[in-house]
């Protein structure tokens, strides 16, 4: 959405339950953490001033949609929450250029 007129600028599919993105000013990339079905980040990078595209989809554990980007260590951090069987944990992935 462009915030200064409030036109939408692109619609993109990224996995569902999404409550959570950060953006990734070095790489250009929103880094958005899903926890429908059996959870996924969606990697979006912007290509230009109004291009976005989907470059990835990570798979992470259900329920996992909170994250920090950290970039002064390259890291991204999931929190995956204690669910039937499923040990709550804390998932870190290293962002790639």
């Amino acid at each position: 959405m462009n915030t200064d007129t409030g036109k939408e600028v692109t619609s993109l599919a990224v996995a569902d339950y999404v409550d959570d993105l950060a953006y990734d000013a070095a790489h250009h990339r929103l880094y958005i953490p899903a926890g429908g079905g059996d959870g996924a980040i969606s990697v979006v990078e912007q290509q230009g001033a109004d291009d976005y595209k989907v470059i990835a989809t990570i798979p992470t554990k259900p329920g996992a949609k909170t994250a920090r980007l950290v970039p002064e260590l390259n890291r991204y951090y999931v929190g995956v929450p204690a669910k039937d069987k499923q040990e709550a944990q804390i998932l870190v992935f290293e962002v790639a250029p």
